[in-house]
């Protein structure tokens, strides 16, 4: 699925699966069409779509293609938790030159959330926010990410005033 839009408001999209699970396409989809309907209630739209296995490798290779398109955010989703900087997501950005600006968040749901920065392009991971419609930390952050607004760790940290959502 690719559709394009306006360049100032596109996302690209990266799926990561882990081998082991072999998700469904029915689980897939679903995540997908969550995640595309959050980007319309901004008024943003998937510019590229790619899934990949759960591996440094592919990761690193499918950002990089997604990166190369210039899209306003890249919104990475996969099945598992992120266990950081050293997971296989958060060594992929790395691998690619990305600045790991934040891991962690004081909002739940998203507390796993880990956000980085590839030049001026962000790069956000939060599995089980874009498998959910529920309001979680990527409704808190990608109203500025797509208006090209750069959020900093600390602006992230600073979300914990509030603790649980809706």
């Amino acid at each position: 699925m690719v559709r394009f839009c306006k360049p100032d408001r596109s996302a690209a999209l990266l799926w990561e699966f882990c081998i082991q699970t072999r998700c469904t396409a029915t689980g897939r989809g679903n995540c997908l069409k969550a995640s595309c309907a959050r980007l319309e209630r901004f008024g943003a739209a998937p510019s590229f779509v790619l899934s990949c296995t759960e591996e440094e490798d592919a990761a690193a290779r499918n950002l990089q293609h997604l990166i190369r398109a210039k899209p306003t955010v890249v919104l990475v989703g996969s099945t598992t938790a992120p266990a950081g900087p050293e997971d296989v997501i958060g060594r992929a950005m790395t691998r690619i030159g990305c600045h790991i600006e934040r891991f962690l968040a004081p909002v739940e749901p998203g507390n796993l959330f880990m956000l980085g920065y590839k030049d001026e392009v962000p790069i956000v991971s939060a599995p089980g926010c874009f498998r959910s419609a529920k309001p979680n930390v990527v409704d808190l952050v990608l109203p500025p990410m797509l208006a090209r607004y750069r959020v900093s760790g600390w602006e992230v940290a600073c979300l914990g005033h509030g603790g649980l959502l809706g």
